[in-house]
């Protein structure tokens, strides 16, 4: 099964099977101290400075913890591996965001946020190519139970690669599709 239809099912699963929270329950689970587990699934479409295009498909998780009720800070991780020939390739990320929180019903929760990305890409028979890369993100939260919550994420990131052999830049969106758990 694909990366996409796997992530797909997942949310299709955790919204027909769950019923929505009652208007009330926010305030228990999304509050100062408050910690978020995150699974998430991502399609990415780059278009570099140099020309040309690409996509990708990436699984990941994410912990967030809540400082004041609106205010989130925490890392995304992000790992893929690709093999083409006799060529592997692997794509290891962290990304450490802060997001800001809207409350507009308790059913839905809106953000907006901003972090930066460091990672590295290894290929068989070559060095390392280190990534850096800053950006901005929104999404929103969707809560099918409790303390479950799915929804969409889109980010927008600038990202620069380097090693020995590449000098590389592009601007990177990505739609990121999550399954949320929230913690006392």
């Amino acid at each position: 099964m694909t990366t996409k239809k796997t992530v797909g099912l997942l949310l299709l699963v955790a919204t027909m099977t769950a019923p929505f929270v009652p208007a009330s329950a926010l305030d228990d689970f999304i509050s100062k101290g408050n910690l978020e587990l995150s699974l998430l699934g991502s399609y990415s479409k780059t278009s570099p400075s140099q020309g040309g295009s690409s996509s990708q498909s990436l699984l990941g998780g994410g912990v967030g913890y809540f400082i004041t009720q609106p205010l989130e800070v925490g890392t995304a991780f992000f790992v893929t591996g690709m093999k083409s020939g006799g060529t592997t390739l692997t794509y290891t990320s962290v990304a450490p965001f802060v997001k800001w929180h809207f409350f507009p019903n308790p059913k839905v929760v809106p953000y907006v946020g901003t972090g930066f990305t460091v990672g590295g890409i290894t290929m068989t028979g070559t060095d390392s190519i280190g990534i850096v890369g800053f950006g901005f993100n929104g999404g929103a939260d969707f809560f099918v139970k409790e303390r479950i919550a799915i929804g969409p994420e889109l980010r927008w990131d600038h990202t620069a690669m380097s090693s020995a052999y590449i000098d590389y830049s592009a601007n990177v969106v990505t739609l990121l599709a999550q399954v949320k758990v929230f913690f006392f």
